[in-house]
């Protein structure tokens, strides 16, 4: 890639970096959603509601989850 001025190479970079950003953030969503899953299959699970900690991660997962959506993400952004 050839780069003709010091203005253009600080937009190529911001928008490199914001690339790397947005990905980021998908593979987080992506993990966070696996992990979700898992929690909620736990939560299905009578024995788990003997265990408070447990429940209560249950629960704020499913919170951040709702939060940490796409258009979460959007809406926390335009705002």
């Amino acid at each position: 890639m050839e780069v003709k001025s010091a203005k253009e190479l600080k937009r190529i970079s911001k928008e490199l970096q914001e690339n790397f950003l947005n990905r980021w953030k998908l593979l987080n969503l992506e993990q966070d959603k696996d992990r979700l899953k898992s929690l909620t299959e736990k939560a299905e699970d009578p024995n788990l509601w003997n265990n408070p900690e447990e429940a209560r991660l249950v629960s704020q997962k499913k919170t951040n989850s709702k939060k940490n959506s796409i258009l979460g993400l959007l809406f926390s952004r335009i705002y």
